[in-house]
């Protein structure tokens, strides 16, 4: 039976291929599709440092240099995504099936275990695309060595996929049974004392890492204080996983390999044991729902949903589109608890500059505020969905509205940016407040003039932010047949498309809004400084920011045009 499902597997995704390639007739997509394999062959062939005889074996030692901190990062991250998947919001659909998987595989004699190990297989094509894609992209040292990228990335994210699944599966099988008590809170109790115990060891050690002058110092201490002890054991097996990808050598592979497999083995078996009731899936309710008689349906009545601020009856479509949107993200985040951290953020990073100042600690959080700045700003709107590219699936709807397809883009594009730039904003007044700790010769000049550097980041990141908002909604307006409709993930063959042209949007965003700003603020600071001698800071970021907001309203209103006439069957259907 399972050969069988395999087969169902490889025939679905052969359709799915023909369907791709007879798209090609389009022509943007067929000019899409040249620029993302000339794109992806830049990067696999060109930007190869394998061609440089010199370049690998440096690599090698500089991956070697950087695999303990990356290692210990990388679990410690493993192990609080595992807990918090303990305490998100259930997911009611544990394991999705499509309606057609439901009408034929449900009442064919086929066993919960081999659905189950059916979807598994299912979700490994497009773990090994993103695998692919994240070594092509991410490649430690060449072409040679990337299949020890590849192979352990892939074993990552399967590990994590299954793990997911067997805890959607345990909670639901909980709710099912109506089972409280201990089987409800006991998983909870373990993550939350597991993470509990690294914290309180990392606590008891803080005197002695307040001290330290270097963060690689404090990275020694971190890796002692995680290799011995519960400490050691709680961390294991996420340190098993995440030393496969990092190994500079073949012989450190085959050594980590066993421990990575042991880690996925004992997942998979533990969901294969899920005492889960597949005929309770919430695709087969769903089904037995439509097929009653509504009359006998009783609407459910739910608490209102929080709001981020009270919506008037008239004024700008632009608004209520923003509020529609940050309601829908209102159960992870919001901009009141953004605002609550505000004070929060500032008064912790006060302290910890003054108490440890040039400590270690104090240095290893403010290249963390960097980090997570910089990430904020370049992949949080890849990663932030609350706009057009989660609203295409709902196009006959939207387009059925009176507002022009312009009004429709600025609204979508605004919710999330708005999340987005508080949470830069954020990170930048904590990384104000304590990059006085870090001796870094590159930043020397930030710490000097911190304010000045503040107020300019302030300036351009919610520029920087709208204009890669506005190229991923553009993808979405201009090839809606690669964008994945709703709320479902990427899958197989459209996550290659799909995540290659994200990347090049990202970057085509910056070349063509942030260059030819940053030359007119160039020229006005080069003015300036032949006549006062000083170099300005505010002036050029204030400029940039300007011009990147109007060449996104320029953009915006073509891309408008553009939506007014796209035909609603050019979205592919949510599977």
């Amino acid at each position: 039976m399972i050969a069988t499902l395999a087969s169902l597997s490889l025939w679905q995704i052969k359709n799915r291929i023909r369907v791709r390639i007879a798209r090609l007739r389009e022509p943007r997509y067929l000019v899409g599709s040249i620029v993302g394999i000339a794109y992806l062959a830049y990067f696999a062939v060109l930007r190869n440092p394998s061609f440089s005889a010199g370049r690998g074996a440096s690599a090698i030692g500089n991956l070697a240099r950087a695999a303990g901190p990356v290692e210990l990062g990388l679990a410690a991250t493993l192990l609080v995504l595992a807990t918090l998947v303990w305490l998100l919001p259930a997911n009611p659909n544990p394991v999705r099936f499509s309606a057609s998987e439901v009408q034929f595989l449900f009442p064919a004699p086929i066993t919960r275990r081999q659905l189950l190990q059916y979807r598994l297989l299912r979700a490994q094509l497009g773990l090994l695309f993103g695998s692919v894609m994240a070594t092509v992209f991410m490649r430690p040292t060449s072409l040679a060595n990337g299949w020890k990228f590849l192979t352990g990335l892939w074993l990552i994210l399967m590990t994590c996929r299954i793990y997911f699944t067997g805890v959607s599966l345990y909670r639901e099988s909980v709710r099912q049974r109506g089972s409280g008590g201990m089987a409800k809170w006991a998983p909870v109790i373990v993550a939350c004392g597991a993470v509990a115990i690294v914290a309180a060891a990392v606590a008891a050690s803080w005197p002695s890492l307040n001290a330290l002058n270097s963060p690689g110092e404090v990275f020694e201490e971190l890796d002692r204080i995680a290799s011995g002890g519960a400490v050691g054991l709680i961390l294991w097996p996420f340190r098993a996983l995440t030393r496969l990808p990092l190994a500079a050598t073949a012989t450190a592979y085959w050594a980590a390999l066993p421990g990575a497999l042991a880690v996925l083995l004992v997942n998979y078996l533990w969901v294969l044991k899920a005492d889960t009731a597949f005929e309770e899936n919430a695709a087969l309710v769903a089904e037995k729902n439509a097929a009653r008689p509504r009359a006998r349906v009783q609407p459910r009545v739910r608490a209102a949903a929080t709001t981020p601020f009270v919506l008037a009856p008239t004024g700008r479509v632009e608004t209520a589109i923003v509020w529609k949107n940050l309601i829908m993200i209102g159960r992870y985040a919001s901009l009141r608890t953004l605002l609550r951290l505000v004070p929060a953020m500032i008064g912790v990073g006060v302290v910890v500059s003054i108490v440890g100042r040039r400590s270690g600690m104090a240095a290893v959080a403010a290249g963390a505020c960097l980090i997570l700045l910089a990430m904020t700003i370049l992949i949080g709107p890849m990663l932030s969905r609350n706009d057009l590219r989660r609203d295409l699936a709902n196009l006959a709807m939207l387009k059925a509205w009176p507002i022009s397809g312009a009004t429709l883009l600025r609204g979508e594009i605004l919710a999330p940016g708005v999340v987005l730039t508080s949470m830069a904003w954020l990170l930048i007044l904590g990384a104000t407040a304590l990059v006085g700790n870090l001796d870094v010769r590159a930043v020397a000049p930030l710490i000097l003039q911190r304010l000045s550097y503040m107020t300019a980041a302030l300036m351009v990141a919610p520029a920087v932010i709208l204009a890669e908002l506005t190229v991923l909604n553009g993808l979405a307006v201009l090839f809606p047949a690669w964008i994945s409709t709703g709320a479902t993930r990427s899958r197989g063959v459209d996550a290659l498309g799909q995540r290659l042209f994200t990347t090049a949007g990202v970057l085509i965003t910056l070349v063509v809004a942030l260059v030819p700003a940053g030359i007119v603020a160039a020229l006005v600071a080069a003015g300036v400084y032949l006549v006062t001698g000083v170099v300005p800071v505010i002036l050029p970021a204030a400029i940039v920011a300007c011009l990147v907001i109007v060449e996104c309203i320029v953009v915006i209103e073509l891309l408008g045009r553009v939506l007014d006439r796209t035909d609603v069957s050019a979205v592919s259907p949510a599977e």
